[in-house]
């Protein structure tokens, strides 16, 4: 094998393998640990005593400290705010920094108290907003109208200023204004994913987080209005109207809808003869079943049962797939759905990301499969069966004693027997193994990305996005855990140990695992904590059948033949590296699977090669 040539001149310092940033990390709390002064949202996790704040995050995997006195603290899934006397502080998990900002005591923060989601934070200040993004980091100030209105939910925000719209996405930081007609008023505001939307006088102007533009349509008369992460739909008794921020475009539907249920990526409407799907991802309606047929769904599949048969349908690539077969059960999560024909109680499962129905082979035994995200878990005499949503294979873990845990909300698929812990890679179709250190039966938690075992005198993390275990040895009995988005906490003693279930090398977009696509048309995100100092250089390419060892870097996860290798701009200050890469909206890069994986050289230490990240273009 060739390495490209960018590797191959790290390869030349290498004397021994380098040492990455740990993923566990660990906070001495000289007073033990009080639980209650822990908030750990996804990326981010703090611990505030005695006027100091700590904040860690998944994306850094360091410890930051400031000073905050007595403030009231909110946590969110990207970052936090601290808001007291002195001021408002927040702190990005992207950037891994505080950034302070002078308010007045009456200074408010705008979010609803149930959003924990958000990467977007509003604080009004008299007649000053002030917004910011836990994406870039930064407070962004501007002026408003004693008048105006707002809303915030995830990665955009919205307000509404006399006749000003303006849009602010996460991404960028900024916010975006739309002049309507003096005579215009905006009636409603929704947001929520990246999609903006605000209603004027039987029209509706809708914000596209991913293409920071505006875009206005007519709406339906005495609309009725559902929506989702990235969407919203519009209908009456005559005629339909969609919006994908993800595309970027409204969408009509000349028949009208009784009824429509809402998904994270698709919504279902019942027209008079037909069960209709507007998907998000795709920015299209697809007639799917006929109308009133029986609804399973997850995040971007459903199953729709009718006098027909059974009909699978993919948000992801707009197919639908038919089982004539009358079945005992069925199931959907995230991008898998499954179905027992009654004939043969043998499962057969539906994958979102081919479109396809995949049997299962004939040593999976005839009960209901455990799915996640991506994968599912089904038995056989000798084992599991694992199955990949991405590729539609199966693939054998023939252990004895084997028990197996996951949830339909998560990524992560667990597996252990008497000797080892097993977790599956979904993107590479790979059982990942490691030994156990004990002997009784270990504590498990999993959520969406992230996993946590506790063993014997170790803690074990797994991350779906990066398909690597790490263990960490504990000092103390344990007193509370906890399984987040992407990142996971231990609390032994003195001890708040952490772990981040992120990859080096981080794209903004997650799905399938989680939540966030990236569409093929819009800037491809990525972040990488580079130390100070250190140079690196970024592959992009696809993943390799298998890993490659590279003497003094470690495992080559990317297939060398067609690596591009990008160099990383540097970071004096020690910040992670931001890239942005434009991406064109060619149809062939539709379900494109991208791997990232970086070579890093930190100075006075030879290099090392990441964890490998993959990005599904759509």
């Amino acid at each position: 094998m060739r390495l490209p040539a960018a590797l191959l001149t790290l390869t030349l310092f290498a004397l021994a393998r380098g040492q990455a940033t740990a993923a566990w990390s660990n906070l001495h709390v000289a007073n033990g640990v009080a639980i209650s002064s822990v908030g750990n949202v996804g990326k981010t996790i703090c611990y505030h005593e005695a006027g100091q704040l700590h904040a860690w995050s998944a994306v850094t995997r360091e410890w930051r400290v400031t000073t905050v006195g007595s403030s009231a603290i909110r946590v969110f899934n990207d970052c936090l705010v601290a808001v007291g006397a002195a001021g408002i502080t927040a702190f990005s998990s992207y950037r891994g920094r505080f950034e302070s900002l002078p308010v007045s005591a009456s200074a408010l923060v705008l979010n609803p108290a149930s959003n924990t989601n958000d990467s977007v934070v509003l604080v009004l200040d008299g007649t000053q907003l002030h917004a910011f993004s836990a994406f870039v980091g930064t407070w962004t100030t501007r002026s408003v109208g004693a008048a105006f209105h707002s809303a915030v939910q995830r990665h955009v925000a919205l307000i509404a200023d006399s006749n000003v719209l303006s849009g602010y996405d996460a991404e960028t930081g900024q916010w975006l204004d739309l002049v309507l007609p003096t005579s215009a008023t905006a009636l409603q505001l929704s947001c929520d994913g990246t999609a903006a939307m605000a209603f004027s006088n039987g029209g509706v102007h809708a914000f596209s987080g991913n293409a920071r533009t505006w875009s206005t349509a007519r709406l339906p008369a005495a609309a009725t209005f559902v929506r989702g992460d990235d969407w919203g739909l519009w209908f009456d008794a005559n005629r339909m109207l969609g919006y994908s921020s993800l595309q970027n475009r409204f969408t009509a539907f000349a028949g009208g809808a009784s009824t429509a249920v809402a998904n994270d990526l698709f919504a279902l409407a019942t027209t008079t003869t037909d069960s209709v799907a507007f998907s998000a991802i795709t920015g299209a309606f697809t007639r799917v079943a006929a109308a009133g047929a029986t609804l399973t769904a997850g995040t971007s599949v459903a199953l729709l049962a009718d006098a027909q048969g059974l009909h699978a349908y993919s948000a992801v690539n707009d197919r639908v797939a038919t089982q004539v077969v009358a079945t005992t059960s069925q199931g959907a999560a995230g991008t898998i759905a499954f179905a027992r024909p009654a004939a043969t109680g043998h499962p057969m499962l539906f994958s979102g990301l081919t479109g396809i129905w995949h049997p299962a082979p004939a040593s999976a035994l005839p009960i209901d499969p455990a799915m996640t995200t991506t994968s599912a878990a089904l038995l056989t005499n000798t084992g599991l069966l694992a199955f990949a949503a991405r590729s539609g294979t199966f693939v054998p873990l023939a252990r004895p004693g084997l028990a197996f845990t996951s949830n339909t909300a998560s990524a992560p698929l667990l597996a252990f027997d008497a000797t080892h812990l097993f977790a599956f890679d979904s993107r590479s179709a790979r059982w990942q193994t490691i030994t156990r250190s004990g002997t009784s039966t270990p504590q498990v938690q999993i959520w969406r990305t992230a996993a946590l075992v506790i063993d014997g005198g170790s803690a074990f993390g797994f991350g779906a996005q990066g398909g690597t275990w790490s263990q960490q040895t504990l000092p103390g009995p344990i007193m509370g855990i906890r399984a987040n988005s992407e990142s996971c906490r231990v609390i032994s003693g003195n001890e708040l140990l952490v772990f981040s279930a992120l990859p080096e090398v981080i794209p903004f977009a997650q799905f399938p695992e989680f939540r966030r696509v990236q569409p093929r048309n819009g800037n491809l995100r990525i972040v990488l904590p580079v130390p100070a100092t250190a140079l690196a250089v970024l592959g992009v390419g696809r993943l390799a059948t298998s890993p490659v060892p590279v003497p003094g870097l470690g495992e080559l996860l990317l297939d060398a033949v067609g690596l591009v290798t990008v160099p990383v701009p540097s970071t004096p200050t020690g910040e992670p590296a931001r890239m942005v890469f434009t991406l064109p909206s060619a149809p062939p890069l539709v379900g494109l699977e991208v791997g990232l994986q970086a070579v890093v050289l930190r100075n006075g230490q030879a290099p090392w090669l990441t964890a490998a990240s993959t990005v599904l273009l759509l």
